[in-house]
């Protein structure tokens, strides 16, 4: 069983004519695990699988399985707010054995503590496959209080727990308190959840320069807290942009505009990023052109893709509508 601690990254999905692009993603993949990063995640809130149908949910994940098997394990995010609907699809999905679910409490409907730990408890008897809990209250409006995570962690196949949390206290506070491994899932905190003892993180924003956030995770393993900060501080600008405007509307602006996908289309009822957005981001791309692209898996430098990636084309810069943000 994978130890589900590291940088974890949730891809995009990216659509091409409205299908999904799994050539596309299975290169996204391919560049996360050449830097480095310690397991993927797809059909999450980044790779919109509230929009994806159990076909296309099923190809994202054989897509990016096809390229990561035996390299880093692939877990499949799961949302809903019907229990019986949210127990279907894990029914479902086990049949295809992702290294894990990484499953929120139930959104919109706003259920008690009690209610959030029956629902888990039904995942859980329906499969024998680890669970990775989401507690992102923002994007859910209810919280699992510590009381529900820790007694939730008492079953064997709760293994983790992403904490997207603005105090640092609900995210850390678990720690030593189970054998449950703790995510930072706010990216913008991401160096202060490290530091005080969290176990990793699973990064939306590390899908752009994955090779700069795990440079970071790596000097803070060695505890090279300076080292860490320096690079952190080069993130931080893009971690900013990138969360100006809803989530993953500026990750895919951004992969587009680096010509990683063809295109940086949303299904509603997200949008791509504004044009001034756009424009932010360009900058912030641009700087961090400056620091050549490292295979931190191989620790040494690849010199073809800093080549590919060191800087926006010109006729980008100049003229940002001719990236397709249809």
């Amino acid at each position: 069983m994978d130890d589900f601690t590291g940088l974890w990254v949730p891809l995009i999905t990216p659509f091409s004519n409205e299908i999904v692009d799994s050539t596309a993603l299975e290169n996204l993949a391919a560049d996360c695990i050449t830097a480095g990063v310690d397991g993927l995640v797809v059909a999450g809130t980044t790779g919109e699988g509230f929009s994806l149908s159990g076909e296309e949910q099923l190809a994202a994940f054989h897509a990016v399985q096809g390229v990561a098997d035996g390299i880093v394990p692939v877990a499949i995010g799961i949302a809903g707010n019907d229990t019986r609907s949210v127990v279907d699809t894990v029914k479902r999905l086990t049949a295809v054995a992702p290294a894990a679910f990484l499953i929120s409490a139930p959104h919109y409907v706003r259920p008690s503590q009690e209610g959030i730990r029956l629902h888990f408890e039904a995942i859980l008897a329906n499969t024998s496959l680890p669970v990775i809990l989401c507690n992102v209250p923002a994007r859910t409006g209810v919280s699992m209080s510590t009381e529900t995570i820790l007694t939730l962690a008492e079953y064997p196949q709760i293994v983790a727990i992403k904490q997207c949390c603005d105090e640092l206290n609900e995210r850390t506070g678990l720690l030593g308190r189970s054998s449950l491994k703790v995510l930072c899932g706010d990216d913008s905190r991401l160096l202060i959840a490290l530091a005080s003892g969290c176990h990793g993180a699973i990064s939306a924003a590390a899908q752009i320069r994955p090779d700069l956030f795990v440079q970071m995770f790596r000097h803070l393993k060695k505890e090279a807290m300076i080292a860490a900060a320096e690079v952190f501080e080069q993130l931080l600008p893009l971690i900013q942009v990138l969360y100006s405007e809803p989530n993953p509307g500026p990750i895919k602006a951004a992969l587009a505009l680096r010509q990683q996908i063809s295109s940086a289309a949303l299904r509603l009822p997200m949008t791509t990023m504004s044009i001034r957005g756009q424009r932010d981001l360009v900058q912030v791309l641009r700087r961090l052109d400056q620091f050549p692209v490292t295979n931190m898996r191989a620790a040494s430098s690849d010199k073809n893709m800093a080549e590919q990636r060191a800087s926006i084309t010109e006729h980008v810069v100049k003229n940002l509508r001719t990236v397709e943000f249809r």
